[in-house]
Parts: C-alpha cells; sequence; structure tokens
C-alpha cells in the first residue's frame, strides 16, 4: 500500500510539473486596407503575413516601415516588448494595427477572429536594409509614443512617418 501512494505521489508530482505549461506573447498585424508597403526587421515575422494572425514573439526592439495605398504615406515605427512582470501566468495578444492615419496597437485577453484574412508576402518587398537606403534621403516626423502593459508585458511603439 506504502508503495502505491509513492507511486501516485510521483505521478502527481510529474503530472502537476508538466502541466504547468509555457506562457508567451503573440502578435499580430491587422489592416482594413491592404499595406502597399510592409516590412518589419522582427525575425518572428513570418514569411507570409495574415491579417489577423498571430504567431509567437520574444522580447526585443524592432523597426518597420508601411505604407497605405490611400495616402501614400510612409509610416515608421519602432516598437520594444519586454517582460515586466514574470510571474504573471497568461498568454498575451496583441495587434499592431496598420492604418492609414499611422499604427495602433491593441491587445486582447484572448485569441479570437476578428477580420477578413487578407494576407503580405514579405518575400514579394523590400528587405529593411533596402528599405532603410530608399528611406534615408526622406525626413523622418516623430509624431508620438504610446505605451501598453499587458497581462505583465510592456509594449512600447515610437512612431512618425516620413516627409
Amino acid at each position: 500500500m506504502k508503495k502505491i501512494i509513492m507511486y501516485l505521489c510521483f505521478i502527481l508530482i510529474i503530472f502537476i510539473s508538466c502541466s504547468t505549461g509555457q506562457y508567451g506573447i503573440y502578435q499580430s498585424y491587422t489592416w482594413s486596407e491592404l499595406p502597399s508597403y510592409f516590412i518589419d526587421s522582427n525575425p518572428s515575422t513570418p514569411q507570409m503575413v495574415y491579417c489577423d494572425e498571430y504567431y509567437s514573439v520574444v522580447a526585443g526592439t524592432y523597426e518597420m516601415i508601411y505604407s497605405i495605398p490611400s495616402n501614400g504615406i510612409y509610416w515608421y515605427l519602432t516598437y520594444y516588448i519586454y517582460e515586466d512582470d514574470p510571474t504573471a501566468k497568461v498568454n498575451t495578444y496583441f495587434s499592431i494595427n496598420l492604418l492609414a492615419s499611422g499604427p495602433v496597437i491593441n491587445h486582447y485577453s484572448m485569441k479570437g477572429v476578428r477580420g477578413i484574412k487578407t494576407n503580405i508576402s514579405l518575400s514579394q518587398l523590400a528587405n529593411m536594409e533596402n528599405s532603410e537606403n530608399e528611406m534615408s534621403n526622406r525626413k523622418r516626423i516623430f509624431i508620438g509614443t504610446k505605451t501598453e502593459n499587458i497581462n505583465g508585458y510592456v509594449i512600447k511603439m515610437e512612431y512618425g512617418r516620413f516627409e
């Protein structure tokens, strides 16, 4: 009987340690008008980006540029993802909404489908190095900073447009 109790305790310990799971942060891009230009230095960004589809990201600092054809403005942003509370035990979902009027950070308590799926193939667009060279002749106009504290993570975005 004692061996059975020890065996069950051992199984329970293994089950508890395996079921704690990993919690992470997930990012998506959303848009109402398909961007004509899109580049992101985040290595977690897949080659094919779908509107409102989440993918796992890691903390870091990333640069991106996009343009919406209806107004032709090129927007730039630097976004920072970092963990603020390592004790938070929840998956976190956030989105960068690529609007013609500038980028917006949205966050959600859970993953869900909210839009029509359209895609951008990053392989068909310029890479970040070429993008920086192309935009180096344009003046950057800084517009602002937005910060969101989401479930133990901080998402900070500094953004502006090219003139």
